[in-house]
């Protein structure tokens, strides 16, 4: 990733307030909600304080913004956004969106735990039309639909560049694939991925079995406009099916 020189991190934290700066330890932000709407020039981080922090509000993350945690055990994220998906924009907990394909997103989410709470949230973090994003050494548990969403187009029909540079590695990921539901929940996948070029899926261990037979959904979901994407080393685990 590029080093920017302009680059602020800020912090939040359980005993934080959104009136604060956020820029230093002391003045930290409460929420993540509230610091993803306020980081926003390239190069920002979002430094995520050891603690659990309830969310319910979509986090809108810019282009070229990263959130850091501490931990997996000890930055947790609960959401208990219902996250819906229109014709154009879909919605997540954590929701990485831009308007142009292929929109250089150089940014990592990396060491906290996202948290559907027991599927209380809808889909944990969507990925549209953004490349080199990175998510890595998280833990994302109990999102009723969709744990992760990478997908390069609006419609296949009109796709002309596809993302590239996207990885997921040494990531946690249970419980977050939905299926056979009247609701965006049917036919969910624990990842789903689309309009992507050269992707790396490696070293994670992914589980969907918690559900009643017939509700687990695939552990991947995908459609035929990715090429090149590898996918490796990776452990799964689903009661209904295989990857």
């Amino acid at each position: 990733m590029s080093v920017w020189l302009n680059a602020t991190t800020y912090y939040i934290d359980p005993s934080g307030n959104n009136s604060n700066a956020g820029t230093s330890p002391g003045t930290a932000w409460l929420t993540l909600t509230y610091a993803c709407a306020h980081a926003t020039t390239p190069g920002d981080t979002i430094h995520v304080d050891a603690g659990t922090y309830v969310e319910t509000k979509e986090c809108v993350l810019a282009a070229g913004v990263s959130i850091i945690g501490e931990g997996q055990t000890s930055s947790i994220i609960k959401s208990h956004y219902k996250a819906t998906r229109s014709d154009i924009v879909p919605h997540a907990a954590i929701t990485l969106v831009s308007s142009a394909e292929n929109t250089n997103g150089n940014q990592s989410l990396n060491n906290f735990k996202l948290d559907g709470d027991t599927s209380t949230g809808t889909i944990g973090i969507t990925i549209w039309k953004r490349s080199n994003v990175v998510i890595h050494d998280m833990t994302i548990v109990d999102f009723y639909t969709n744990g992760i969403t990478f997908e390069g187009f609006n419609d296949p029909k009109t796709l002309t560049t596809r993302a590239v540079g996207n990885q997921l590695y040494n990531c946690t990921m249970s419980n977050c694939g939905g299926a056979s539901d009247v609701t965006y929940a049917e036919g969910g996948g624990v990842i789903e991925i689309g309009g992507q070029t050269g992707m790396l899926i490696h070293d994670n261990v992914f589980t969907e079995k918690s559900r009643a037979k017939g509700h687990n959904g695939n552990i991947v979901n995908g459609d035929l406009y990715h090429q090149g994407t590898k996918f490796y080393n990776n452990k799964c685990y689903n009661k209904n099916k295989g990857c």
